[in-house]
């Protein structure tokens, strides 16, 4: 019944739990997807709702395993991870691999270079709103991505990071950005 629910998103965010059977079943709805109440996401259900085409909100997450990172790859949508507050370096290379047109990691905070090289590497438009600094060299990165980068969270930067991420088409800052 949920599958076939006609709005343009649904909002599972009471949810603590989702059996595999059940997120096959969602994967087939028509609109965006929110899953805020869940606090872990194993592989067989990211990879069962990986089939979704439209938008994946996972809020609630505070981890991702690298396999769940993989499993989430083909899908070809928006994902919204906005619950990750850090990423080692090999949960982001394989989501560099993500196929989606958005991956949204609002809640990062710092980006190592180690994780911002792998990132770059994303093709989709990256949302990284909540990064408050960036390196030169992770600076550098961004700025030589084909697609948009959202920066918006940046108050610290050196001066030559600034004018880097300033002259690239591809990065949108905030008002708030150090000089």
């Amino acid at each position: 019944v949920l599958a076939r629910h006609g709005g343009c998103a649904l909002s599972l965010d009471g949810l603590r739990s989702l059996p595999s059977e059940i997120a096959t079943i969602l994967a087939h709805y028509k609109g965006n997807l929110s899953f805020a109440g869940l606090t872990t996401l194993d592989a067989d259900v990211a990879s069962r709702l990986a089939t979704h085409t439209l938008g994946l909100s996972f809020e609630g997450l505070t981890d991702l395993s690298r396999e769940t990172a993989d499993a989430l790859v083909p899908h070809g949508g928006m994902l919204f991870l906005d619950g990750l507050t850090s990423l080692s370096a090999d949960v982001a290379r394989s989501l560099s691999l993500y196929e989606g047109v958005m991956l949204s990691l609002g809640r990062l905070h710092d980006l190592p270079d180690d994780v911002a090289a792998a990132l770059a590497e994303y093709r989709g438009v990256l949302s990284l709103t909540g990064v408050q600094t960036l390196s030169e060299a992770s600076a550098r990165l961004m700025a030589a991505r084909s697609a948009r980068v959202v920066l918006t969270g940046l108050t610290s930067l050196s001066p030559t990071a600034a004018a880097t991420l300033r002259g690239s088409p591809v990065v949108e800052l905030g008002t708030h950005h150090a000089p």
